[in-house]
């Protein structure tokens, strides 16, 4: 059977793939499909840069657990019936922003078939590697760790990276552009995993030439809508 390969949404810092919402087996009975959702690390776990050394955080950690996601797809998939050449990936929001980015990078390419993006954020360009190293110091700074000590952001609980990361939240790298608040961690242009902005890549045709679909998806703002108003 065909695959159906799904990454959630949630501006990289929410969401999980085993949400009610996502429930599999709906798709799976209408299309005749195996459907496989996934979960990716978020936030500064995922997305955290503090410099280009082999000790520092150097990011896309979430992107690098997408592709061994499809990786596991082409070791396991066949044991579930589905067809390891049959592979579409498909997200919603930051999921189909990493949809574009795995497009666009070279590690991806034999991984997967084609694609389908939904509400993809393309005008919020991603950070470049200086501009992420700069908000990362900003996160260490908010985590009370000195710029670039590893060993202090590695001692640090969870709870306590959560309330770096909502802290730093107020930060923009960039002032000109308002639209960083929207999506402040993310995939950043390292010249490997992403080796430029995904936009740039698809303007100079350097993505990979699969079959995809762009779309958008209805009332895709409602979560975060009723996220801002207080609960009775």
């Amino acid at each position: 059977l065909p695959v159906m390969c799904w990454f959630h949404g949630g501006d990289f810092i929410y969401g999980t793939g085993s949400a009610l919402i996502y429930d599999g087996r709906i798709l799976a009975n209408k299309t005749n499909t195996v459907v496989v959702t996934t979960n990716y690390r978020l936030g500064a776990f995922g997305y955290l840069v503090t410099g280009e050394g082999e000790d520092d955080a150097r990011g896309n950690y979430g992107t690098l657990d997408q592709i061994e996601t499809l990786k596991w797809v082409q070791q396991n998939i066949e044991d579930f019936g589905g067809d390891k050449d049959k592979v579409t990936v498909f997200g919603q929001s930051a999921g189909s922003e990493s949809i574009a980015v795995l497009l666009t990078s070279a590690r991806a390419a034999d991984l997967f078939h084609q694609g389908i993006m939904l509400s993809v954020p393309f005008s919020i360009p991603l950070k470049t590697q200086s501009e992420a190293i700069r908000y990362g110091n900003d996160f260490t700074k908010f985590a009370n760790c000195s710029t670039g000590d590893m060993k202090c952001l590695r001692s640090k609980p969870a709870d306590e990276i959560l309330h770096a990361q909502k802290k730093v939240s107020k930060s923009i790298v960039d002032p000109v552009r308002l639209l960083e608040l929207f999506m402040q961690w993310g995939p950043s242009v390292d010249g490997d995993i992403l080796p430029r902005q995904v936009v740039e890549s698809f303007k100079k045709g350097q993505f990979q030439r699969k079959p995809f679909i762009i779309g958008t998806v209805r009332e895709d703002a409602l979560y975060y809508i009723y996220s801002a108003f207080d609960k009775p």
